[in-house]
């Protein structure tokens, strides 16, 4: 756990997760390290959200992975982590979205001195990510937002104004899945 006044800040591990923060995590466990009260939302509640504004979700990862109820956590200034939201399956992490804009005591100038296993942080361009991760990617854009999904990695990148804002993470895909998942992004 990273706690506010720490000058360490966590790795962000595509396909795995962020410091002690993994995917498969309980949600005992995620309460015990977040140690904040989330919203809930049911699945239903989530894709009702995406049909009011007439939003496919058909594009969106977190419906494509498949989940049963997600946590959203708002910027209380305690949270350990900058996750904006994690999604859930058997009362574990199925994917979850680390953030950049302000979640806890991870402001944006914060934030862009997390990096990835490769070495992207938060505020770098798409470009950097291209050289990093390669060009083998689905990408969705939406209300402002480019998102670049790389399915073998485990990691979806969410730029806006080509600067890296959010990083989704979830399980890696096997390479047959990651081209079938390729080709309904496109």
């Amino acid at each position: 756990m990273i706690l506010p006044n720490s000058t360490s800040l966590p790795t962000i591990i595509s396909g795995n997760c962020i410091g002690e923060l993994a995917l498969g995590t309980t949600k005992g466990q995620l309460d015990s390290i977040m140690k904040c009260e989330p919203i809930r939302l049911h699945f239903l509640d989530e894709k009702q959200s995406f049909d009011e504004k007439n939003i496919a979700v058909t594009k969106y990862l977190q419906f494509a992975i498949g989940f049963e109820y997600s946590l959203e956590y708002n910027n209380e200034g305690k949270l350990p982590y900058p996750i904006y939201k994690t999604w859930m399956k058997d009362d574990r992490i199925k994917s979850m979205m680390v953030s950049s804009y302000g979640v806890g005591v991870f402001d944006y100038e914060r934030c862009k001195r997390i990096r990835t296993e490769r070495g992207l942080a938060f505020g770098e361009s798409s470009d950097k990510m291209a050289v990093l991760y390669g060009y083998e990617y689905a990408k969705h854009e939406y209300s402002g937002f480019i998102n670049y999904i790389y399915f073998e990695e485990g990691a979806g990148f969410v730029f806006a104004n080509d600067e890296l804002r959010a990083i989704y993470l979830f399980e890696r895909f096997e390479e047959k899945n990651a081209s079938e998942m390729r080709n309904l992004y496109a």
